[in-house]
């Protein structure tokens, strides 16, 4: 597993150029998947929506019915019940029941109504016919998903059929099977490789090998693809004389650096465990028993919380406009103080700490600790900043520029601390937070603009 993990965080941008392939007929599967199921749910929800369409409208049309034979007398309104939901009424000859309308103010206590009654039982204000056609919505709904589905599982049967009774682009590649997942990659120019997932549990005689673990080795087997690498499309793998095919269509084809003497991803050790930069370690980083720590303290870092808090007093200031001067000046300061807290908060307060045990972080908004596990990991998010997970939740660390680490250097130095608890997996805990407080300056920043502020609303 710890490959699929490792394997599925690498990301990298652009596609590589297939060469051209060779079309050949795929190999007769053992057992291809099976639709059955997909096919009876999509049958029953469409039975059900049909059925229950039709008991609808027959039994609107019953009571549609009853009301025109019905004869139309005088009702005494009694009373109101439930918020004016429900109200009560009584006959000339003393019955009295209790109806749901639509709004009890349409019939005040003690007005008089027409009702709609026969032998049957039937009891109808003639201002409010029975309808329930509403329920025409959820049930065309269900039919109509029904529907949806059964053309979808139609439309896969037939390309899955096409994929194994014609001739196909055929490829070599590379594979692993892990669990129910068979993880692909297909070389390409440059060192790179188009990599996807392949699910193939509608095939129950694959076996999975061992889940692989800290020093495990990890391997891919030469492969034959069939098929088209594109999201939506069906592909068949070929591993020795065994065709696997998938359950569904490949969904999402990445590009990934390829190391073709492993047959691996280039960032993917041989344990499966992603690998750690060398020339990023810091020194400092190399020896984690002790915490280390990562920060955002930096002069470009107070820069940046003066620039906010200028702003959040110049914006209170601005909505102010047309009101007092002292008015507007409370609001410049109290905006000042706000961007100083937010710019504190955010170019100053977060930071992490790290050792063998796992990780701690104290980030703009909230406090983290995770031990490393074989589910944790880590990777730098679209905007440059690390993501770190326990395999259920996960955080975001800011990283900029003038910090204690560039974002490269951290994750080199996260990751070496991660692999190295791994590979030692005795008992230790998070290192413990270390909860910044808000430093003199930050007060001595507020208290500036606060006073610059003032005087410009009182020269202006």
């Amino acid at each position: 597993m710890a490959v699929v993990v490792g394997v599925a965080r690498v990301r990298w941008p652009g596609a590589a150029d297939a060469p051209p392939a060779r079309r050949r007929q795929p190999p007769a599967p053992q057992r291809p998947p099976s639709f059955t199921r997909p096919l009876a749910a999509g049958a029953l929800l469409l039975l059900c929506g049909i059925t229950a369409s039709g008991w609808t409208l027959w039994q609107q049309d019953r009571v549609t019915e009853q009301e025109a034979t019905a004869r139309t007398t005088t009702a005494v309104v009694r009373e109101h019940l439930d918020d004016g939901a429900i109200i009560g009424l009584e006959l000339p000859d003393g019955t009295s029941w209790h109806t749901e309308v639509l709004d009890a103010n349409d019939y005040p206590i003690g007005s008089r109504t027409e009702v709609l009654v026969d032998n049957a039982g039937l009891r109808q204000l003639r201002s409010e016919p029975y309808d329930i056609t509403m329920l025409l919505l959820p049930a065309v709904t269900a039919a109509g998903l029904a529907v949806a589905h059964l053309v979808r599982i139609a439309a896969r049967r037939r390309d899955l059929r096409r994929l194994l009774t014609g001739p196909q682009p055929v490829r070599p590649a590379r594979a692993a099977l892990r669990g129910e997942d068979l993880i692909v990659l297909v070389p390409g120019p440059a060192g790179t490789a188009e990599q996807f997932v392949m699910p193939i549990s509608g095939d129950p005689q694959d076996e999975a090998p061992a889940e692989t673990s800290g020093g495990a080795q990890v391997r891919t087997e030469p492969a034959l693809l069939y098929g088209a690498v594109r999201p939506g499309q069906w592909c068949a793998v070929q591993i020795g004389d065994r065709l696997h095919v998938p359950c569904q269509p490949v969904s999402r084809v990445e590009t990934v650096r390829y190391d073709g003497n492993r047959g691996l991803p280039a960032d993917i050790d041989d344990d499966g465990e992603p690998s750690v930069a060398r020339a990023d370690l810091l020194p400092q980083d190399r020896d984690p028993t002790e915490p280390r720590e990562y920060r955002l303290t930096s002069p470009q870092a107070w820069g940046r919380v003066v620039v906010a808090g200028a702003a959040g007093a110049a914006g209170l200031a601005v909505l102010a406009e047309g009101f007092s001067p002292s008015l507007v000046a409370a609001a410049a300061v109290i905006g000042a103080m706000a961007g100083t807290e937010w710019g504190w908060r955010l170019y100053l307060r977060p930071r992490l700490r790290w050792s063998l045990g796992g990780v701690s972080a104290v980030t703009p908004w909230r406090r983290h600790r995770t031990s490393w596990t074989p589910d944790s990991g880590l990777d730098l998010d679209e905007t440059g900043h690390v993501q770190v997970t326990d395999g259920h939740a996960e955080f975001t660390m800011p990283v900029r520029g003038g910090a204690s680490h560039n974002e490269r250097q951290l994750v080199a130095a996260l990751r070496h601390a991660r692999r190295l608890a791994l590979r030692n997996p005795e008992p230790r805990d998070p290192p413990p937070l270390m909860m910044p407080a808000r430093p003199g300056r930050l007060h001595l920043i507020w208290a500036g603009l606060s006073i610059a502020v003032i005087t410009l609303s009182l020269t202006i």
